[in-house]
């Protein structure tokens, strides 16, 4: 009765349905009240409970049907837009109430700016675990490895059927061996240059051949980062007859500025080669026979002074003190250390260097720069006391005798023979990088690591270097511990083959040891004994006879084949001398084995490479100490290599001239390599880039690839697709009559 009298003709001034006066419930004037009394009920909020109660209330009042179709909806429309602001204002709100929390929050703390920082980093770490949970929750990271490795040999598998395709790649390690051509061809094409008979391994990666014809082939670095090869040579005068003897060993300074070399005829010459290669000094008659050790020591004070061993064959080893004196004059002293010791090698200890920005940035990059271990610390007598001590290591036939020259010569440690090993084998040995991050002094004493390797039996040794002040008491308790100051640390053996010796042992840097043994092997290890690779050389390093002598009751003599002098090293370089030629071998970062197995055709390797190094787990890496090591960085620059090496493997293995391009079998393993990269990566929305996708949509592997991807689209990103990779999808499977696949995916 109500409705028909308030919708007459005469009374109505408007022809609209007054439905809100009809559908809110009387209880509404009651809660307007209590929320006026408390003076909290905003207008707004006020109207939108109105009208969502009315909503309500047409939804289930029998009257709905009385008002027209239009207005409900425009109505309804009304609601839905308000609710929308409240939410929206609400929000906003919440925003705002947020960073004003915040900004108290950093008022509160901005006099302790360790604890902003602090706070920001906790607050990043969350951020970061929350997000591995995440991923490790959906199976991101480890099935992404999983699928990865599985892939790559699933593709090893695959190529491998080719004829022995796999066999022609170039092993390519953490330890690159390349032949040193310019060098080679200088020796080569030189007339009466002689057999090769030594070499060495200078800063600046400079490097030296001595002949048996007298010539030093002396290869340099020039300003453009080349190359160039100069040959030098001396000539005695005797008896009016100009004589060049053959040259026995060489040797640089620390900064590879001086060059000593040793011939046949006893005679020393020291060459400056820092610019014009010229002859500082000469020494004849110091040794009576041949040279066959050289060792110089690092520079100890702001004189200039540098101190040097060399040893004969005849067993007279003397020790040299080089003083400039200006204009080129060289002032030299010797003395002799010992008429009866037969030094077949000497090694000085390096001196210790610190990290360089140029070292921190190419280890960012994934290289070792060349000029690893080159940059001299400042001498501190306190925290660098091997270096004040002038430490150099000789290798008799049945020892090795561990010698401080300053403040007075003295051997501080003897390693013997070890029990059951032949006579015949003749040790070799090797000190370990100095990084002042690393070196740890107490109570005035230095441990100061040491391999060395009798046979196939590897031992790391501690060797204790004392203050020069400390020797200066001249206790008794000095003395006794003069007589113990080295010790084992690990010992192991490199290979199984009792049988088998080592040539020559390189300990490049704190974590790579490099042994070569007589069977052309090149083994690398860690110092803890850990096998990394072995590769093959396939030629022997020259070597020379040196003679044994017998003493007691069987007096006699023999003949012992020695490598000490065609085998050296320095920073990351080692340099191995054969008859035909001179090989250099450097330590490589991951960045570099990258790009060495991709040049060598071992796309696998690559990428198996390129995994370890994302993870951290590449042997040998990193070479720098941990507080230069950014892990967050390597990932970030793994994926870089990533995105730029995939679309060259993919022209490389779908080109027309690729074998097996047409087999779906080869076309599968393909694109499951790559689909398994990016999820290794988590970066699977890289792989919809023009230059990745792309490669696919114009070869022979597109469906392939389309089907491989599909399991792998998450439901909510199937929208975000870029619009050619959700077209290929589309228009794949609709020529196969399968558009349900793509349709039936949860949006």
């Amino acid at each position: 009765v109500v409705m028909d009298e308030m919708s007459s003709d005469d009374d109505s001034e408007d022809d609209n349905v007054r439905v809100d006066d009809v559908m809110v419930s009387s209880s509404e004037d009651e809660l307007e009240e209590s929320a006026n009394g408390a003076g909290h009920f905003d207008t707004t909020e006020r109207e939108m409970t109105r009208e969502r109660r009315l909503a309500e209330g047409l939804s289930l009042s029998c009257s709905m049907s009385e008002a027209p179709d239009d207005e409900v909806r425009a109505l309804v429309r009304k609601v839905s837009a308000r609710l929308e602001e409240v939410d929206g204002a609400k929000e906003a709100e919440l925003e705002r109430d947020a960073e004003r929390a915040d900004m108290r929050d950093a008022e509160d703390l901005d006099e302790d700016g360790l604890a902003i920082a602090a706070a920001r980093e906790k607050a990043l770490m969350g951020d970061r675990s929350n997000c591995a949970g995440e991923t490790s929750k959906i199976g991101g990271w480890d099935y992404g490895v999983e699928e990865a490795q599985e892939a790559l040999r699933a593709f090893m598998e695959q190529i491998n059927t080719r004829s022995n395709a796999a066999n022609s790649y170039a092993h390519v390690g953490a330890v690159h061996v390349a032949n040193a051509k310019g060098m080679t061809d200088a020796i080569m094409d030189t007339v009466d240059a002689g057999r090769p008979m030594c070499c060495a391994v200078g800063a600046g990666r400079r490097v030296a051949v001595g002949t048996d014809g007298g010539f030093i082939f002396l290869q340099r670095e020039t300003k453009d980062k080349d190359t160039e090869v100069s040959c030098l040579r001396t000539a005695n005068n005797f008896a009016g007859l100009s004589v060049t003897p053959s040259v026995t060993s060489l040797c640089f300074s620390e900064r590879g500025e001086w060059l000593l070399a040793g011939y046949d005829d006893g005679g020393l010459a020291l060459w400056d080669i820092k610019r014009n290669p010229t002859i500082l000094k000469t020494i004849v008659g110091a040794h009576r026979t041949p040279v066959v050790a050289l060792s110089m020591l690092p520079v100890l004070n702001a004189s200039g002074a540098v101190d040097a061993i060399s040893s004969e064959e005849g067993g007279l080893v003397i020790h040299h003190t080089f003083s400039p004196l200006g204009m080129g004059v060289i002032r030299v002293k010797s003395t002799s250390l010992g008429e009866r010791t037969f030094v077949i090698a000497a090694q000085a200890m390096p001196r210790a260097h610190y990290t360089s920005a140029a070292e921190i940035n190419a280890h960012e990059n994934g290289i070792i720069s060349p000029t690893w271990g080159e940059t001299p610390s400042t001498f501190d007598a306190a925290k660098h006391v091997a270096d004040g001590a002038g430490i150099v290591a000789l290798c008799t036939m049945n020892a090795v005798l561990i010698m401080r020259l300053h403040p007075r010569a003295e051997v501080i440690a003897k390693i013997v023979r070890p029990p059951n090993t032949d006579m015949k084998v003749l040790p070799v040995m090797c000190w370990s990088p100095r990084n002042v991050d690393d070196i740890v002094v107490e109570e005035d004493v230095e441990n100061c690591n040491l391999v060395v390797v009798w046979g196939s039996s590897v031992y790391v040794l501690a060797v204790k270097v004392e203050a020069t002040r400390a020797l200066q008491k001249m206790n008794s308790e000095h003395d006794k511990r003069s007589g113990n100051a080295s010790q084992v640390l690990k010992s192991w053996s490199f290979d199984s083959n009792i049988s088998v010796g080592a040539v020559a042992v390189a300990w490049l840097t704190q974590g790579v040891i490099c042994v070569l043994s007589d069977r052309q092997k090149l083994h690398v290890c860690t110092p803890e004994g850990v096998n990394i690779e072995q590769m093959s050389l396939n030629e022997p390093p020259s070597s020379r006879e040196i003679t044994r002598t017998s003493h007691g009751q069987e007096v006699g003599s023999e003949r012992l084949q020695c490598w000490n002098s065609t085998v050296t090293m320095h920073g990351v370089y080692l340099a191995i001398l054969s008859p035909s030629r001179l090989r250099l071998g450097k330590l490589l970062g991951w960045r570099e084995r990258v790009h060495a197995k991709k040049n060598a055709n071992d796309w696998v390797g690559a990428f198996e490479t390129l995994l370890q190094a994302r993870d951290q787990k590449v042997a040998v890496w990193p070479i720098l100490p941990k507080k230069f090591n950014d892990s967050e960085l390597t990932k970030k620059k793994t994926l870089e290599i990533l995105i730029e090496l995939v679309p060259k493997f993919l022209i490389e293995s779908l080109s027309a001239r690729a074998p097996q391009v047409d087999n779906p079998v080869h076309q599968d393993a393909i694109s499951r390599v790559v689909l398994g990269l990016f999820l290794a990566f988590d970066a699977l929305e890289l792989l919809y880039s023009p230059t990745i996708f792309g490669v696919f949509l114009h070869s022979k592997c597109e469906s392939a690839f389309l089907e491989r991807i599909v399991p792998h689209v998450m439901s909510d990103k199937l929208r975000a697709l870029p619009v050619e990779v959700m077209q290929a999808l589309v228009d794949h499977y609709a020529a196969l009559g399968d558009a349900d696949v793509i349709e039936s995916r949860p949006r």
